[in-house]
């Protein structure tokens, strides 16, 4: 039902699961919830689509996982890569930026490489200043037939550790990576990503080139 009104206001969408940023989706909600013929339906269904619509909203945003990291594998599964058109011979590949939010909640704002870490209270979560790190980058989704914006290549960083995966010294970044390797292998082949260790390494030691 839903889906419906998502594409009545928003007709660039086929489902509000397409929807990757947050803002987006409160805009989308507000037209849903001031429709009256959604209104309507709504009230003869005893709220059951507007109150489906909220328990959406706080899983889209983290709310339902918060402090709850172990929940995230559950999310794993092989999805479709998307790309968004920036000029007429050029698509760029869509990044869910809803993924990186509820992480960063799962994962209490704490950085993923040493959850002692500390930054500095953000203006707009109001919690510690995280940022989102793709472990194999994006670039090289080329070489994948299922996404690598997915929930097992994301991990939540601290500014100085993701610029370290970024920019540290190969040598010293292969410890951490290993043990990125090891922790996430099965979830990536959940995904549809199969790598040995020695592939995923030569993939992921060479990030430097820009940051994601």
């Amino acid at each position: 039902m839903i889906n419906i009104f998502v594409k009545k206001w928003f007709p660039e969408y086929e489902t509000v699961f397409d929807i990757s940023s947050f803002s987006e989706l409160c805009e989308i909600k507000k037209k849903i919830l001031e429709d009256p013929e959604f209104k309507s339906l709504d009230s003869r269904g005893n709220q059951m689509y507007s109150a489906g619509f909220n328990r959406y909203m706080e899983f889209a945003d983290g709310t339902l996982l918060i402090n709850k990291k172990d929940y995230i594998p559950l999310l794993d599964m092989k999805e479709p890569v998307k790309y968004t058109p920036v000029c007429k011979e050029r698509l760029i590949q869509v990044r869910d930026r809803l993924k990186i939010l509820q992480i960063e909640k799962a994962c209490n704002y704490s950085c993923q490489i040493d959850y002692s870490h500390k930054t500095f209270i953000s203006i707009s979560s109001g919690h510690q200043y995280m940022e989102g790190h793709h472990i194999i980058p994006l670039s090289q989704q080329v070489d994948f037939e299922y996404s690598l914006d997915c929930y097992p290549n994301i991990i939540v960083l601290c500014p100085n550790c993701h610029r370290f995966m970024h920019y540290g010294l190969e040598k010293e970044k292969r410890e951490e990576l290993i043990a990125i390797y090891e922790d996430r292998a099965e979830r990536y082949s959940n995904c549809g990503i199969n790598l040995d260790r020695a592939e995923f390494l030569e993939r992921t030691e060479n990030s430097y080139r820009r940051p994601f």
